[in-house]
């Protein structure tokens, strides 16, 4: 009983027992083989799943991508503050069935530097595009949309250097070079920035006081107490030395040059340029400095306009146009020679328009009274000196004019004469007054007038100053201001970094 139970208990597998143990192996490869199977199933749907997701950010990034450069140049191509954008969007197309993708952007403004700009110094849309408050700092943030699905979402800060203010109009505009230098002046009512243009290099050596903004088509050099409460947009090389300075910004556009600054000179505001930018303590720069040989607007180069004797153009401004007169004997007995013209204006009942081929001289101590607005065409110029004067016979404002013409009503191609104003001469206020000639105007020694200066060419020194004021209307005369450029603000990359895969 005993080795019964053991043999039950220890059963043998014999010979007929073969078929179930391959059954039981046929089983457990099946087993084996089906669990492989689903393993590589699984890891196949799981690498299809990944390559589309992968698509998807890609494409989320590029369309992200896309909305940055669209905003870049948004900023870079405005022409003023109100151009601006505040917010951007686009799409994108060309995914499988035509799916589209596409990007949604917004830009916030800062008056701070900073990386990022401190969020309390953000500054409104309607302020930025208003230009009540001048931005020196942008952070884009563009969402994309990738065209499968997917979403990317990318920040960048960037600086701006706003180029010129919007001028209120030519203080001065001279088709060639500028020189200032000792005690000269221009100024501006309600401190505002007036245009000084130049079609040529600039030259600021000593005591200048310009409120105004300098556009010229060639260098600018700034020495001594040379001071520009506007801007400096220039196509050549600033230079700028001893105690020089720049109150708003300055831009440099030619290829290869840029801004060198020694001593104590200064630019308060924002420096871009396309050349190197280099600054000698304890010279400075108090706002944004770049440099970017691609994206430097260079200023417009507009030549000297054309102005002719346009008789019908004055008559429709209510002056009367009188004939021409070329008695030019001071002393004569004619009472229709010019002189005798000049002092008949004093008593003038109505505007009027004279026009003479004789250089007018005022010299040692002669007032001209004016009663009303008076446009004098001499093809022979003016030489005003010692104490000569045209003043306000009666108090009251009144714009003298002093033209003389171009050989071309569209441009000048040639030069008669000029305007020389010197020692002690003016045209003082209330008496507003446009100087214009193809010529030179030559102003010095303590020589005033309130108006504007058209010239080709200008010559000022010597405690020269000129209070800014627009003629206008001049019959015949189209001048165009340079304004803002196109591409009024340069874009620095501060940093740039994406928030969301």
């Amino acid at each position: 009983m005993r080795g019964a139970r053991h043999a039950a208990r220890r059963p043998r597998i014999g010979a007929g027992d073969e078929g179930g143990f391959v059954l039981v192996m046929v089983v457990l490869l099946s087993v084996v083989l089906m669990t492989l199977a689903m393993t590589a199933f699984a890891v196949t749907g799981f690498n299809i799943d990944g390559a589309s997701q992968t698509v998807q950010e890609v494409q989320a990034a590029a369309s992200a991508e896309a909305g940055m450069s669209s905003a870049y140049h948004a900023i870079a191509s405005a022409p003023d503050a109100a151009s601006l954008p505040c917010s951007l969007s686009g799409s994108l197309s060309g995914g499988p069935g035509g799916a589209a993708g596409g990007y949604s952007a917004v830009v916030d403004y800062f008056s701070a530097g900073g990386n990022p700009p401190p969020g309390d110094s953000g500054i409104s849309c309607a302020a930025v595009q208003s230009g009540s408050v001048v931005p020196i700092e942008a952070e884009i943030t563009v969402r994309g949309e990738g065209m499968l699905g997917g979403r990317s979402t990318t920040q960048s800060a960037v600086s701006l250097v706003s180029v010129v203010e919007e001028a209120s109009g030519y203080a001065i505009f001279s088709a060639s070079g500028l020189s200032f230098s000792n005690g000269v002046s221009v100024s501006a009512p309600g401190n505002e920035s007036a245009t000084v243009y130049a079609g040529g290099d600039t030259s600021c050596p000593n005591s200048v006081d310009l409120m105004a903004n300098i556009v010229t088509t060639g260098s600018v050099s700034m020495s001594n107490a040379c001071t520009v409460s506007g801007g400096v947009w220039s196509s050549g090389q600033l230079t700028m030395a001893n105690t020089a300075q720049i109150d708003g910004n300055a831009v440099v556009a030619g290829a290869g040059d840029g801004i060198t600054m020694t001593n104590d000179s200064s630019i308060e505001g924002d420096a871009l340029a396309a050349g190197p930018v280099q600054v000698s303590a304890p010279a400075t720069i108090s706002g944004t400095e770049s440099e970017d040989s691609g994206n430097v607007p260079e200023p417009p180069s507009i030549p000297l306009p054309g102005l002719q004797l346009d008789s019908a153009g004055w008559q429709a401004v209510g002056y009367v146009v009188e004939p021409p007169d070329d008695d030019c004997n001071p002393a004569s007995s004619d009472p229709y020679g010019i002189y005798a013209e000049l002092d008949a204006l004093a008593s003038a009942t109505t505007r009027e328009v004279l026009q003479t081929t004789c250089s007018i001289d005022l010299y040692g101590n002669q007032v001209v009274g004016v009663a009303h607005s008076v446009a004098i065409f001499s093809s022979g110029g003016f030489s005003f000196s010692n104490n000569s004067q045209i003043t306000s016979a009666d108090g009251a404002s009144h714009t003298v004019d002093l033209i003389v013409p171009s050989s071309t009503s569209s441009g000048s191609s040639g030069c008669s004469a000029g305007i020389d104003l010197s020692n002690h001469t003016a045209l003082p206020s209330p008496i507003v007054s446009l100087l214009y000639t193809p010529c030179t105007v030559s102003m010095a020694n303590n020589t005033s007038i309130t108006g504007q200066v058209i010239a080709g060419s200008i010559d000022l020194a010597n405690s020269f100053s000129l209070d800014y004021a627009p003629v206008g209307p001049v019959p015949g005369l189209l001048l165009t201001n340079p304004g803002s450029p196109s591409g009024s603000y340069g874009v620095t990359v501060v940093s740039r970094y994406i928030l969301t895969g």
